[in-house]
């Protein structure tokens, strides 16, 4: 009788431990849940199209466009410089000078929170002239004058759109400038 209770006893024990086994082996899994990827790398290029307008009263004078291609993860500022550097007298000292950008200055970069298809943007753009055309050279003396428009601007366009990103009027004539851009991914 003894060795039937121990017999029974075991039988249990071995029934139960193979039924607390899992059971799920045989059966399908759940795919795994889908995690957003992390982002590790550059995301790649945009080209920035910047078109200046300068109009007289109400109508256009004179436009031009400047092209540059940015990565859009890097941080860096991409740059155009175009005009002159003029020399301009500081002191009475000989060679006692500095020199005055003259032309036009355009530094963007790409922000670093891209959510397509808005490109947020971080540009500074300059333009600067004579005010007299025989300003040009500062060889007759005197220092020249100078006229600037100066415009920072932290901007999110849409993507393949010409976006307005400033105008800036004139404060002593009937001029405003108006500088529109297009950011377009670079595939």
């Amino acid at each position: 009788m003894k060795k039937l209770l121990l017999l029974a006893v075991m039988f249990s024990i071995f029934a139960g431990a193979s039924l607390a086994q899992d059971t799920t082996k045989d059966s399908p899994k759940e795919p795994p849940k889908a995690e957003k990827p992390a982002d590790t790398g550059p995301l790649g290029a945009y080209k920035l199209d910047f078109v200046f307008r300068e109009l007289q009263d109400g109508k256009t004078v004179n436009t031009r466009n400047y092209m540059m291609i940015l990565e859009d993860s890097r941080g860096s500022w991409g740059e155009i410089k175009i005009g002159s550097r003029v020399p301009v007298v500081t002191g009475n000292v000989p060679n006692a000078w500095q020199y005055l950008d003259i032309g036009t200055n355009i530094n963007c970069r790409v922000g670093n929170k891209i959510q397509r298809p808005l490109v947020p943007l971080n540009c500074t753009v300059e333009v600067s002239s004579f005010s007299l055309p025989e300003q040009k050279s500062t060889a007759a003396g005197g220092n020249p004058v100078v006229n600037q428009i100066k415009s920072n601007v932290p901007a999110v366009v849409a993507e393949g759109k010409q976006t307005v990103i400033t105008t800036i009027d004139d404060p002593s004539s009937t001029r405003r400038y108006e500088i529109a851009l297009t950011a377009t991914k670079v595939e």
